[in-house]
């Protein structure tokens, strides 16, 4: 199995198309991993989607029998879609699969892209977000030393 990005929405440019007028022209993408795990990605929309009846704010790890609502109330199969496989939700009482199942391991979502901060009036510097001052914080405080030692001398 390859690792694919699947988009979801009304548009024809999609892989999936859903045409309803409650899903966006782009509403949403799924990512597949090499180990078969998907990672369901909201891009946002106003009418959005719940997991399993929550309305999500973030990207998502799927997992077996998980239910996908877009909009207002379109169901999306992602199990049959990506795996041909039946969700219990839908499943009758015996289920023929003509393929191996692939393997599904629990992994972390990829680390989804930061929302932009609102801007602080603040000058307060954070050092774990200045990647330079984080890497080099040692020889920074080293030569701030130097430089209050060379002043201090100076004076005398």
């Amino acid at each position: 199995m390859m690792s694919r990005i699947y988009k979801i929405g009304s548009s024809e440019k999609n892989d999936i198309v859903l045409s309803h007028p409650s899903i966006a022209s782009f509403h949403a993408e799924v990512y597949v991993d090499l180990q078969g795990n998907c990672f369901y990605t909201d891009l946002s929309t106003l009418s959005g989607t719940k997991l399993n009846g929550i309305k999500m704010y973030q990207p998502a790890l799927l997992s077996p029998n998980d239910q996908l609502m877009l909009g207002e109330g379109q169901e999306l199969d992602w199990e049959m879609i990506f795996f041909k496989r039946v969700s219990i939700h839908k499943q009758p009482k015996k289920v023929k699969i003509d393929e191996p199942l692939p393997p599904l391991k629990q992994q972390r979502p990829p680390t989804p892209k930061p929302s932009p901060k609102p801007v602080s009036t603040e000058k307060s510097v954070e050092l774990s977000s200045q990647p330079f001052l984080r890497k080099n914080l040692d020889l920074i405080l080293i030569f701030s030393g130097i430089i209050l030692l060379l002043f201090v001398l100076s004076i005398m």
